[in-house]
C-alpha cells in the first residue's frame, strides 16, 4: 500500500493504529539518540521499548521509585556495579508490556512485576490479570548492535505458550536518513526509487 493511503488513529492513551488495517497488523515504536525500533505483527498486541545502555546512575536512583517493591528489593541487592543494567532491563520491558496493552507510563509500573524465572526466562506477575493471560506474554531482551537495550512484548495467541519467533531488522537513525534522502533526490522515482 503506498505510504500516503495509511491512515492512523489513536487510542485512549495516545498509542496510533493503522486505519484501514485491512490485513490487521499491529505495530508499536520506540526511539532514543540513534536507534528507531518498530515490532509489527499479524494481530497480536505488541510492544516495544529501546534505551541508550549508558543510564545515568541518578535515573536510575529516581525511576526505581516507580518500580514494583520485589523489583526494588532486587535491584538494591544486585551488585552496585550491575544495577544499572539491570535496572534498565526492568525498565524497557516494562515500557514494552505497558505499550503492547496501550497504556504506557499510565498503567503503573509498580502495580506489576517482570523478571527472570529460575530459568532466566522473563515472566510477568500482572495482578490485573487473569491468571491464565499472563502465561500469553512472551518478552525478548537483548543488545543491539550499536550497544542499545531492546525489549518487545508480544500476547501469543490463544493458550498458546510455543515461543514466536522474533526476526530482527535493524537500522540506525544515520541508514533511515540516508535512505530517505535517496527516495527523495531529484530523479529517485524515475530511477524507480
Amino acid at each position: 500500500m503506498p505510504a500516503q493511503q495509511l491512515g492512523f488513529v489513536q487510542g485512549d492513551f495516545g498509542r496510533p493504529e493503522l486505519l484501514p488495517n485491512p490485513s490487521g497488523l499491529r505495530f508499536n515504536l520506540s526511539h532514543t539518540d540513534g536507534l528507531i525500533v518498530c515490532v509489527v505483527t499479524d494481530g497480536l498486541l505488541c510492544g516495544v521499548d529501546v534505551e541508550r545502555a549508558d543510564v545515568d546512575p541518578k535515573v536510575v536512583g529516581y525511576a526505581m521509585e516507580r518500580l514494583a517493591a520485589a523489583e526494588r528489593a532486587r535491584l538494591e541487592a544486585a551488585d552496585p556495579a550491575r544495577r544499572a543494567r539491570d535496572f534498565l532491563d526492568v525498565w524497557v520491558l516494562k515500557e514494552a508490556y505497558t505499550k503492547a496493552l496501550g497504556a504506557g507510563l499510565q498503567y503503573g509500573f509498580d502495580a506489576f512485576q517482570l523478571g527472570p524465572d529460575v530459568r532466566g526466562r522473563v515472566v510477568l506477575h500482572d495482578p490485573r490479570l487473569p491468571g491464565h493471560e499472563a502465561g500469553r506474554w512472551q518478552f525478548g531482551l537483548s543488545t543491539t548492535p550499536t550497544g542499545h537495550r531492546l525489549a518487545v512484548a508480544v500476547r501469543r495467541p490463544g493458550n498458546s505458550r510455543t515461543p514466536l519467533p522474533v526476526p530482527q531488522r535493524l537500522f540506525t537513525t544515520e541508514q533511515l536518513v540516508r535512505t530517505a534522502e535517496t527516495r527523495t533526490a531529484p530523479g529517485a522515482a524515475d530511477a524507480g526509487g
